[in-house]
């Protein structure tokens, strides 16, 4: 049906019912960021961590490996599961590089997967490091 003006009739009250539904959504998505903000931007979360968890030790691997990195220019990051965590032996790693600084990111249980999210992590600009040293299953 048209109007006088030639344009089509709306329903009474249609406009202003979309403009709060957008606005609701707005609000709601706004809210959802402010939280996982507050609780995962912050690390706030990490209080209620069980420490046996998986997500707690990729916590202390980022604390660690993070803390420790200072040297863009000598500093390798080394990502890995448990036979890198238990294997690696830092002594011998610094005989053989000695202008190196070796830091250990390995996380027992972790898979390739999570190897890349942990560097992202870790080195958001690919700048922090000068290399960063993979296990690959032969």
């Amino acid at each position: 049906m048209r109007g006088s003006d030639g344009g089509a009739k709306t329903v009474h009250g249609a406009r202003p019912r979309r403009g709060r539904e957008v606005a609701a959504w707005v609000l709601a998505l706004a809210l959802v960021a402010l939280a996982d903000f507050a609780l995962f931007g912050t690390g706030w979360y990490r209080a209620f961590l069980d420490p046996a968890s998986s997500t707690a030790t990729f916590e202390r691997a980022l604390d660690a490996a993070g803390s420790s990195a200072t040297d863009p220019t000598r500093d390798v990051l080394l990502l890995g599961d448990s036979r890198i965590y238990n294997g690696f032996d830092p002594v011998a790693a610094r005989a053989a590089a000695p202008g190196l600084h070796f830091v250990s990111a390995a996380v027992p249980g972790a898979t390739p997967r999570c190897w890349t999210v942990l560097d992202r992590a870790l080195d958001p600009r690919a700048d922090r490091f000068r290399a960063v040293v993979v296990p690959v299953d032969t």
